[in-house]
């Protein structure tokens, strides 16, 4: 119980025909939420690829996400810090845009992330 890997988890004995409870309790993910959208029209944008990198410097081993078909992502994030957020259209549609709507991760607005909370609002509109 309270193991953070399979290994030094405690095995749970089951016996035919009786039930078993097993609790856990487990702590809130580390997330980066928002939505993306076409600066012109203000329409939702889907498959908008949303990375996180260390604040001023290179990306992390974080994955990445997609936007959803609303334009909303949930970013999960391994760890707290600050961050600078990318949005990238694979398309090529829309042109790369870091937070707060700005071309260059140099001028990029830095995310304070919390360990165990949503960092919500971190939104873009992206131009064509």
């Amino acid at each position: 119980a309270g193991q953070a890997t399979l290994a030094s988890a405690s095995p749970v004995v089951v016996t035919a025909g009786q039930s078993t409870t097993a609790n856990a309790a487990m702590a809130a993910v580390t997330l980066i939420t928002g939505t993306v959208t076409d600066k012109g029209t203000g329409a939702p944008l889907s498959g908008i690829c949303v990375y996180l990198y260390a604040a001023g410097g290179e990306r992390t081993a974080d994955p990445g996400v997609c936007t959803l078909g609303d334009g909303t992502y949930a970013l999960p994030v391994a760890a707290a810090g600050s961050y600078n957020v990318a949005f990238l259209d694979p398309t090529g549609t829309h042109t790369t845009q870091w937070w707060n709507g700005v071309a260059t991760q140099s001028a990029a607005t830095a995310v304070a992330v919390s360990a165990n909370q949503t960092t919500p609002s971190i939104n873009a509109a992206m131009a064509p």
